[in-house]
């Protein structure tokens, strides 16, 4: 037991020494002080910059839970004294969203579907099938896929 420990401590000055060769004297670089604000500053600019962004979206919000009377009233209040939906129920009432959303929902799986379809189509016939031209045009599809469709 004594003499496995003995070897580990050789090993790990060999170690040391072989380190301290490649890297130069060991120590040389010196830690540099960071200050504490130094290392939070970052951080608020960047909740600054999300509330930044996120701002318009979050008045909309706000003010959707208004009336009518109080959106016309100068100056704006951020906050209501009385919030209400009815707001969305109007619109719920006046556009058909469910149905715009229902419509959407298909067209979107049947567009993915076919998608899949033709992928693994154009994958089988590149893999296993000996055709004129087709690393051409295998690299042309890769291209394609690496420009954004709009």
């Amino acid at each position: 037991m004594t003499a496995q420990t003995v070897t580990t401590k050789n090993n790990s000055s060999i170690a040391q020494n072989n380190r301290s060769r490649i890297l130069g004297r060991p120590g040389r670089w010196k830690k540099i002080p960071v200050l504490p604000y130094l290392l939070i500053l970052p951080e608020i600019i960047k909740m600054l910059l999300g509330l930044l962004f996120i701002a318009p979206l979050l008045i909309g919000i706000l003010f959707s839970f208004q009336s009518e009377q109080e959106l016309g009233t100068y100056p704006l209040h951020l906050l209501s004294d009385a919030p209400t939906l009815q707001n969305y129920l109007e619109v719920i009432k006046a556009v058909p969203l469910f149905s715009y959303l229902l419509n959407s929902g298909i067209v979107c799986l049947v567009s993915i579907a076919t998608q899949i379809v033709i992928a693994c189509l154009a994958a089988y016939g590149f893999v296993f099938f000996e055709f004129p031209l087709k690393k051409l045009l295998f690299s042309l599809v890769l291209m394609t896929t690496m420009i954004p469709g709009e």
